[in-house]
């Protein structure tokens, strides 16, 4: 593999590590939205719980 080839193929890698990047405030989105369904899950485990008694 030439220099050449090899310094495209770190582009394309570079680019798709890039677009698989998320942003800060994206992490934090999908943060809050996973409390939210973790809250979701406790309730329903409760309901759950409460219904088998």
């Amino acid at each position: 593999m030439t220099l050449k080839q090899r310094i495209k193929q770190m582009e394309k890698k570079t680019k798709i590590s890039e677009k698989n990047t998320l942003s800060g405030g994206e992490i934090a989105q999908r943060g809050k939205e996973i409390e939210e369904l973790l809250e979701q899950l406790d309730t329903l485990k409760k309901r759950i719980e409460n219904h088998e008694t």
